[in-house]
């Protein structure tokens, strides 16, 4: 039997068995016919990152490298038609040049953007604050934020004042020069000493995000202004981290407090805490979520130590513990009973001279505790689907092959006196660091 052409369902089928990054066999289905051609294309193509050039001989400058990138996107329109996600990149940028070198035409060629990642990360000691980027290249940024295909808004290391002058160059959307910017993700990496920035202005309008992901330590520093920015009262997801009583009670207060009616899925992960300075009090397990009866999924990551030579309790189990216990104790008072509650536990990776018994132990450790008050819910008719996720290391199966079995049978073992419907899974390495 001939066909004129393959069918659509064909080639879908094709392409969906190809993993992201096995780009051979993208360009070994785009050589095989037209149609094939065209969908391998968009999955090749789907991202770009605009990053500082590699070393080679002879050097290029950073001018150069983006002439040429500009050159290969002019004369290929139908490759920047492909391009859905754009990264720009300050890392590798030892010389200090990349940033203060103008992308906009690269930049301003790409009119398909469906997200847009600004990564102003530190690389090799040498950091690349967001001020120092070309202005034409923010410009650009701000024009493409303003497209109707954004979707989704990834900063990192890019303090709030940077997100501030982004929205103020964006050009006008629509009549209403006030109008929100509304996306359905927005996701904010920033660290001490860089999270406000200088000379913060509000900006004409704020984004009105679905899903918002705050990756910020301290939490604090934004209490006053994120408000200016974020307009939180359509927020459903939310992705944070907490580390000290005070993010807590940033959580509590500026972000739970305006999402009472539409927030459905959150998300906190106890931040590892420095016992060896001990600086700072680790959190207590305080917020309270009898305000939010759309909430139906809590997730809840944490970590333990594996190492025998410091007592759980004293390396930071107990504090771990209790943050675990206390949170999950006011779950039973919400409103609206959460109907799927998720807990990531990632064994810190201290494994050499470890054995089966030492992991056992940090297991029962961190588990055993909370079996009591599951037994209180299931008196009280509060029986959410409880799923534990289990994060071992990469390298486990150095110690014992069978280590990863045996793992997922303790924690199933401690749980098992509850209800059989519980589910304990082992995660993969990657899915702690997913999106929602």
């Amino acid at each position: 039997m001939q066909f004129d052409a393959l069918p659509p369902e064909l080639v879908d089928l094709v392409l969906q068995h190809v993993e992201d990054g096995q780009d051979s066999s993208l360009k070994a289905c785009a050589s095989v016919s037209k149609r094939l051609r065209l969908a391998a294309q968009r999955r090749l193509f789907e991202s770009l990152q605009i990053m500082p050039p590699e070393r080679r001989w002879p050097p290029w400058t950073p001018k150069e490298a983006v002439a040429e990138l500009d050159a290969v996107l002019a004369s290929s329109p139908e490759l920047t038609s492909c391009v859905r996600r754009l990264t720009l990149s300050t890392a590798a940028d030892s010389a200090g040049q990349w940033a203060v070198t103008d992308v906009s035409g690269p930049i301003a060629r790409l009119d398909r953007l469906r997200m847009l990642v600004i990564a102003c990360d530190t690389a090799y000691g040498h950091p690349c604050p967001w001020a120092d980027i070309h202005t034409a290249t923010k410009t650009a940024l701000a024009t493409r934020l303003a497209l109707a295909t954004m979707r989704e808004l990834e900063l990192r290391a890019v303090p709030l004042a940077g997100l501030c002058e982004l929205l103020t160059l964006m050009p006008a959307r629509d009549p209403e020069l006030c109008a929100p910017l509304r996306l359905a993700r927005l996701s904010m990496s920033m660290w001490e000493g860089d999270i406000i920035g200088p000379q913060l202005r509000r900006p004409p309008f704020r984004i009105v995000p679905d899903s918002l992901m705050l990756y910020v330590t301290p939490l604090s520093p934004l209490k006053e202004r994120l408000a200016d920015v974020i307009d939180l009262s359509a927020l459903r997801h939310l992705q944070v981290r907490v580390k000290t009583p005070a993010d807590e009670e940033f959580v509590q207060d500026t972000l739970l407090s305006h999402t009472t009616r539409t927030l459905a899925h959150l998300w906190i992960k106890l931040e590892h805490f420095s016992f060896d300075k001990y600086t700072n009090t680790p959190p207590a397990g305080t917020l309270t979520l009898d305000a939010l009866p759309a909430l139906h999924t809590l997730e809840l990551c944490l970590a333990v130590p594996w190492d025998s030579d410091m007592s759980f309790q004293v390396l930071g189990g107990s504090h771990t513990s209790t943050w675990l216990r206390n949170t999950l104790a006011r779950i039973a008072a919400a409103s609206s009973p959460i109907r799927r509650l998720l807990l990531w536990v990632r064994v810190e990776p201290n494994i050499a001279g470890e054995t089966s018994r030492s992991l056992e132990k940090v297991l029962v450790d961190a588990f055993e505790p909370l079996v009591p008050l599951l037994r209180t819910w299931a008196h009280a008719r509060f029986e959410p689907a409880l799923t534990v996720r289990l994060h071992l290391p990469d390298d486990v199966d150095e110690v014992d092959p069978d280590m990863r079995t045996d793992a997922l049978d303790i924690v199933r073992d401690v749980f098992g006196e509850l209800d059989n419907s519980i589910v304990v899974e082992e995660e993969v390495p990657c899915a702690m660091r997913r999106r929602i």
